[in-house]
């Protein structure tokens, strides 16, 4: 047999071999195929008997038309007439308001009684899902839309004074002390105080650097409050760990107490440093004239902790926030202090137990500030103190 016979076979029974591997392989992925639809099929069969029916009712939530007034607040945290002023003001925001669609459908009116109830329960996700008929992802996507257009409408409720408005809170806060035949400080213009806001879970990132001197999980946000408890001004997403003194000088506080005239300043307690614009108590008072001067200050400053009070008692969520990124924790925080000051000043105040104000405000615990205070902060405090002789 010549070579280019041999060769010729050899090359046909290359090809043969090519073809049988091919044929095999097309059967085994057929075969593969038919048992992979089988499973499928049969998995499907099997969901569909014992797959349960969908648990969502709104039934909870259109009962919410019949509740009195009284189960409403309790529910809600807002009176009925508070929630109307609410929702008036926020729904043209809410129509703007780009929509992310979804099964569920919820309108401006739904979406705030979400958010509300969110806020003020200590309820997980799923159950607030389940008692508005919606999923659980529906709840975030809704409370997002809902935190936006409430920030959008009612942003105004939470800004920094202007010049009239700056005289009017010190007026206020000379008003309130001379009420109670108290002793007070003529200049002071706000509150400074931090407290902690708790969280359910370890935040993904960064996560040892929010455990507090508690040893907690926590967002330590700063505050600054009219002697009604209103916040003026507030700073939110410092993580637990970090101290006030810190938070303060990082904050745009600072620079904006700079631009107030003379005479007016913040009080604070004794972790902050004490400034021409910023005063603290004395350390270690001595004589009755410092003795008094911490009185003042103490009996004044008390308008911030009962703010946090009334605050986290009605947004029972800042006493443990269940968030599931730290974004998402900073717009929730964010909100219901713009909530708080719309309930406020719609004369719709939480009332709270004297002895739950403690509990409830969580003031940050830091150390002392221990530097050295500028001689100047030092004259102005004792000039003020001489009042007292």
């Amino acid at each position: 047999m010549s070579v280019a016979l041999l060769g010729f076979l050899w090359i046909w029974q290359q090809e043969q071999r090519t073809k049988r591997q091919r044929h095999t392989a097309a059967m085994l992925t057929a075969a593969d195929q038919c048992a992979l639809l089988a499973v499928c099929a049969a998995t499907d069969v099997a969901w569909r008997l014992t797959a349960q029916p969908s648990n969502r009712t709104r039934a909870w939530l259109d009962g919410v038309v019949n509740m009195s007034d009284a189960d409403f607040r309790v529910h809600f945290r807002f009176s009925r007439a508070t929630f109307q002023a609410l929702l008036r003001l926020v729904r043209p925001a809410w129509l703007q308001s780009p929509s992310h669609g979804g099964s569920a459908s919820l309108d401006c009116r739904e979406a705030l009684l979400m958010l509300l109830y969110r806020t003020s329960s200590v309820e997980p996700v799923a159950r607030i899902a389940s008692r508005f008929g919606v999923s659980a992802s529906s709840v975030a996507r809704y409370s997002t839309r809902a935190i936006a257009a409430v920030c959008a409408a009612a942003g105004g409720e939470l800004r920094w004074p202007s010049p009239a408005e700056l005289l009017a809170v010190q007026a206020d806060f000379v008003a309130r002390a001379e009420a109670k035949h108290a002793p007070y400080l003529r200049g002071v213009c706000g509150i400074v105080d931090a407290t902690h806001v708790n969280l359910a879970r370890a935040p993904a990132v960064h996560a040892p650097s929010y455990i507090n001197r508690k040893k907690r999980y926590s967002i330590n946000v700063q505050g600054v409050c009219d002697s009604d408890g209103r916040f003026m001004h507030v700073t939110i997403g410092w993580p637990g760990s970090v101290g006030d003194p810190r938070i303060f000088t990082n904050s745009a506080v600072p620079a904006l107490i700079e631009r107030w005239p003379r005479g007016r300043y913040l009080i604070a307690d004794g972790v902050y440093a004490l400034t021409a614009r910023c005063m603290a108590p004395y350390r270690s008072p001595k004589g009755a004239t410092q003795l008094a001067f911490n009185a003042a200050l103490t009996g004044q400053r008390g308008a911030v902790e009962r703010a946090y009070g009334r605050l986290k008692a009605r947004f029972r969520c800042l006493q443990r926030l269940d968030a599931a990124t730290i974004t998402s924790a900073i717009r929730i925080i964010g909100v219901c202090f713009l909530l708080h000051n719309f309930a406020e000043r719609h004369a719709d105040v939480w009332e709270v137990r004297a002895d739950e104000y403690a509990a409830l405000c969580e003031l940050s615990e830091d150390v002392l500030w221990h530097g050295d205070s500028p001689a100047a902060a030092k004259l102005v405090r004792d000039a003020l103190a001489q009042q007292f002789i």
